[in-house]
């Protein structure tokens, strides 16, 4: 094998970056996916599901779907036609997310831990083989907040009831996962303090769960609790982001301990008029982040173990502790960079990133590097298990707008490599 050369040389009109890539596993990846929508809504997409299945599954690399409210009539049958594609297509992980609202339902029997079992049971039987339950879709945003009698009174006896219930249905390889927060945070910590307390995690509840819109993971849900169990977070759900806000965010949730990345939905019947919450509209049209999003999770197959990277950008308006880790403030501001890096089952690296500056200062908090002017900028990063060693890395890149292009190899010397990116690019560099 001929000597690897240099490092990309500094460009001293590009701002410079530095990234470090921490010694120490974290999450292991189990893929990317993509819910349905209501069921109703999955079965009159299914024909367009068919014919734009190479899209949505193999060129994504899609092994996870999520379903909504297996309580509801004719939940097989109208989901039933995408899941026989999905599961055709190599998808083997499927969510289903209840809807235990018991006091906007008093008096229904469909709205208890007991009824999701069974309606889990049910569905399983009819040809859906779900993997996950989640009792309640984003209880601190939808009315009124789960549990009905507060978080102290229901969360821990009804996660009790519902592994029992599926255990005694002979369901004990369902797993549970914890509640899918709106927003990852403290409503997350708080649950996860008090099923740990009762000694449900692992065992009852194997994995906590939330939505990334605003912001990813924070620090303590998953490096001080979930990681302490060696369990892994999920982000269930990702959408009304924009490009390249959508691909941020992935990466940001890969960076705080996601092992699943769930878009809301896959396809919408419609055109441009309904934007970010689909991948794609029924006209075959995809969303501008969907380059950026399968650039990702093309050079991510399962089984790749993440590290911790941080930062050293320090954009105004941004403390360093949310800067160093790139998370948003809580806030109006946002990291303009975000990275993950991570080793794969071959033991080769791979390392993605989003440059997440657009300079759109109108945006509001939620968009990720909206309030910055558009930059380029130049990333050096160090991977602390790389010392030592050179390495040659391919890359492949999407514009802000989409375009996928395989651009030039990088080269790794003693564990540094470095790249330019442009305004609202993704990059993904694999190790040759």
């Amino acid at each position: 094998m001929p000597p690897i050369g240099p490092i990309e040389s500094i460009n001293p009109a590009a701002q410079q970056i530095a990234i470090t890539v921490a010694a120490g596993e974290r999450q292991t990846w189990d893929g990317y996916g993509f819910g349905l929508g209501k069921p109703a809504e999955a079965f009159a997409a299914r024909d367009l599901y068919t014919s734009f299945a190479t899209t949505l599954f193999d060129d994504l690399d899609t092994k996870v779907i999520r379903l909504h409210n297996p309580q509801e009539a004719g939940f097989v049958a109208n989901c039933k036609p995408v899941v026989d594609l999905a599961l055709s297509k190599g998808v083997d992980r499927i969510l289903a997310t209840g809807y235990v609202w018991r006091a906007v339902n008093e008096g229904s029997t469909n709205y208890s831990p007991t009824s999701l079992a069974n309606f889990t049971a049910s569905a399983i039987a009819g040809g859906i083989p779900i993997t996950h339950v989640c009792l309640q879709n984003e209880p601190d945003s939808n009315a009124p907040n789960y549990p009905p009698n507060g978080i102290a009174v229901d969360l821990v006896p009804d996660h009790i009831e519902l592994r029992n219930r599926l255990d005694a249905l002979g369901l004990s390889a369902v797993e549970i996962i914890g509640l899918e927060w709106a927003h990852f945070g403290g409503s997350g910590e708080d649950e996860y303090d008090r099923l740990n307390a009762a000694g449900l995690i692992p065992g009852t509840v194997g994995l906590g769960a939330g939505h990334c819109y605003k912001d990813c993971p924070a620090n303590g849900l998953y490096d001080s609790r979930w990681l302490t169990k060696g369990l892994p977070l999920w982000s269930t759900e990702t959408g009304n982001a924009g490009s390249p806000n959508c691909q941020a965010r992935f990466v940001a949730a890969l960076n705080h301990g996601a092992a699943v990345e769930i878009h809301h939905i896959g396809l919408s019947l419609g055109t441009r008029g309904d934007t970010s919450q689909f991948l794609m509209l029924g006209n075959g049209e995809t969303q501008l982040y969907y380059g950026g999003v399968r650039v990702i999770s093309e050079a991510i197959p399962r089984g790749t173990v993440f590290r911790l990277c941080r930062s050293s950008d320090r954009p105004e308006g941004l403390s360093t502790t949310f800067a160093d880790r790139m998370i948003r403030d809580g806030g109006r501001f946002n990291p303009r960079i975000q990275v993950a890096a991570g080793r794969k089952s071959d033991d080769r690296w791979v390392i993605v990133a989003v440059n997440a500056t657009e300079g759109t200062e109108d945006k509001g908090s939620s968009f990720l590097g909206a309030h910055y002017a558009s930059a380029t900028l130049q990333i050096t990063t160090t991977v602390a298990e790389m010392a030592g060693q050179a390495r040659v890395f391919k890359t492949r890149r999407a514009s802000q707008t989409g375009t996928i292009t395989t651009s030039a190899t990088k080269n790794m010397q003693d564990g540094v490599i470095r790249f330019t990116l442009i305004a609202g690019e993704t990059i993904a560099l694999e190790e040759a």
